[in-house]
């Protein structure tokens, strides 16, 4: 029954039939009966099945327990599930893992191997006590420099003490393990075979070792129910091999910044936890216990101080703190850079292993310094933090390990503060007509007002007669209903043209620079008349950006009084940070919009029809 007693039985079939003579009681509900029975050694070949049948209708007197009144059994004959026969079989061969690789003499511990045992396909559980693998040398002597030999099931070592194969040969090996192993009858168990690797082997690309298995060597397994040892086809041993281990003089370590690094990007000063790079280590031969990383901050300045003393900040002056992560956001290590020095070392708060052939990222996060009056941020400082050296230790060798690192982070650009562009999208795409060619938005960030000194935009028509007395408004609102002030009547932003040029035209403030408040949305709309609308016409307005960075004007990347034309020129879109006070056009603060956020190099593009 379901609690393992026994109800009837045991008997012995007669023509295939197995009649119960015993009493059963059954008692009030439910219950359920397992038939068992042995299956004979002889005369049930593998893949012969059992099927049990029986009709209850032919039970004996079936009666009720306290009444003694008979049962009425179901007349239903009911066949139960195929049994199939199976002996104990299993299939052993060696695994392609691991594959043909380096391994670094010295190695402890190391991993040259993997052998299968299959046992999907057997009826019972199988055991063994041995394992007689085979090796196979590159050169004559390789496989003396292993030692410590250990056969493992998972975690657990099967054969320790003495029963540790100390002393390896070329050719066959037998490994006695400390208790009989056994094999689950449909799983597939694989042992790792790992040995020391004698800091005085010999290295080359001919010095190598091979585990395996031979189909000739004496494998003794026996099945744990039926005590029978395997053989003939219930026993297939396939000659194989793990991958060629050549042995190596030490591991490697290659450092580059990864393709997930960040974008060149603009920041305000005083923001901190900047995404500023992320480092790939990729180690070879062994795994590698990484303990320092080395930075260097290499920024390269075109500023020049509100003070125009120069720009004193260079290297550290821009950075107040860095950080590195692993890719969980696990907080590995700091590194600071102290007064002018260009050079950190971050020793980790603990090691971080790097394991052999697989892609490792660390990010790099800093604090930028700030920006302003006697603060060392550089205004327009492109900071680049790259990896510059590492030192760690060989897991396995245990050999201590530095080298140089591949710079090419993109960099951030330091400012007090900066605009982010975005189009306005409550201006619909049609209705043309009406003189509205474009609708955007310019946001300050938190770290202070922005100034803008010129907007510069193109037309392109299509069916249409002319656009004519072009001009630009701003307002301090979503519905366009406020106008900044400062500006002309209405919030208008410089002159009306009266007939735009046929390339790039320019829109600036005619007095004072257009200042957005520090975390506040100013609205800017382009209006003009246009006639000779019908259908398809369109007008496509687009708002420029600029593709390079401005370098090389007067006074660093800014422009003095006499050469703001040189600048207005050679930008397109043109804006302060305020650095250290609001800015006027006599003020060495300017720069262009390449790389603002919400600002493509292509622009910013609005297309209305009729």
């Amino acid at each position: 029954d379901e609690n393992g007693s026994v109800g009837a039985g045991p008997v012995d079939a007669a023509g295939n039939v197995v009649t119960f003579s015993n009493s059963i009681t059954v008692p009030v509900g439910a219950k359920t009966y397992t038939l068992k029975g042995k299956i004979p050694s002889t005369g049930f070949p593998n893949s012969a099945t059992v099927q049990m049948t029986t009709r209850p209708s032919a039970w004996t007197n079936p009666m009720g327990q306290i009444a003694g009144n008979t049962v009425s059994m179901t007349a239903t004959q009911f066949t139960m599930n195929t049994m199939t026969v199976r002996g104990a079989t299993i299939a052993i061969g060696a695994s392609s893992n691991p594959s043909a690789q380096n391994v670094v003499v010295g190695g402890q511990n190391v991993i040259l191997g993997n052998i299968q045992l299959d046992a999907s396909q057997s009826g019972e559980d199988v055991r063994l006590s041995t394992l007689p693998v085979t090796v196979t040398e590159g050169t004559s002597g390789d496989a003396g420099a292993l030692s410590n030999c250990g056969v493992w099931d998972g975690t657990t070592q099967l054969n320790t003490g003495s029963n540790t194969l100390n002393t390896v040969a070329a050719g066959a090996n037998t490994v006695t393990f400390d208790n009989s192993l056994t094999v689950t009858k449909g799983t597939v168990k694989t042992l790792a075979i790992s040995c020391n690797v004698s800091s005085g082997a010999t290295t080359g690309a001919s010095r190598t070792i091979q585990f395996g298995v031979n189909s000739g060597s004496t494998f003794t397994v026996t099945g744990l129910q039926s005590g029978n040892t395997l053989s003939g086809a219930s026993l297939v041993v396939t000659t194989s091999n793990s991958g060629v281990q050549t042995y190596s003089s030490g591991a490697s370590l290659a450092v580059t910044v990864d393709s997930s690094s960040p974008s060149y990007a603009i920041n305000a000063g005083g923001t901190t936890g900047v995404t500023v790079g992320v480092i790939k280590f990729r180690a070879t031969n062994e795994n590698v216990s990484l303990t320092k990383i080395g930075l260097t901050v290499n920024n390269s300045s075109t500023s020049t101080k509100a003070t125009g003393s120069g720009n004193p900040s260079y290297g550290s002056n821009d950075l107040t703190q860095v950080y590195l992560y692993n890719s969980t956001g696990t907080l590995l290590g700091t590194a600071t850079f102290v007064g002018t020095n260009i050079n950190a070392t971050s020793t980790l708060s603990a090691p971080l292993t790097l394991t052999r052939d697989v892609d490792t990222t660390v990010v790099v996060k800093a604090d930028l310094a700030t920006v302003g009056v006697s603060a060392s941020g550089g205004v327009g400082d492109l900071v680049k933090v790259d990896p510059a050296d590492y030192e760690g230790t060989g897991v396995s060798s245990g050999n201590t390990i530095r080298g140089v690192a591949t710079a090419g982070v993109a960099g951030v650009r330091l400012f007090k503060s900066y605009p982010t562009v975005a189009l306005d999208t409550t201006l619909g795409s049609t209705g043309v007509a009406d003189g509205r060619l474009m609708r955007f938005k310019i946001t300050a960030n938190a770290g202070g007002p922005v100034g803008i000194g010129q907007f510069k935009f193109t037309l392109a028509t299509s069916t249409i007669t002319s656009v004519t007395n072009v001009s630009l408004y701003g307002f301090t609102d979503s519905s366009y209903s406020s106008a900044i002030s400062g500006q002309a009547t209405g919030g208008q932003i410089g002159s009306t043209l009266a007939l735009p040029a046929a390339a790039a035209f320019a829109m600036a403030p005619t007095a004072n620079p257009v200042q957005v408040p520090a975390g506040q949305t100013y609205y800017f709309e382009l209006r003009g008349s246009v006639a000779g609308v019908q259908t398809g016409s369109s007008v496509v307005a687009t708002l420029l950006a600029d593709s390079a960075y401005l370098t090389g004007l007067t006074s660093g990347f800014n422009v003095a009084t006499a050469t703001f034309a040189t600048t207005t020129g050679a930008a397109n879109f043109v804006w302060s940070g305020n650095s250290t006070t609001t800015s006027a056009y006599h003020d060495v603060d300017w720069t262009n919009g390449f790389s603002i956020p919400g600002l493509p190099s292509s622009g910013l593009i609005q297309t209305r029809g009729n």
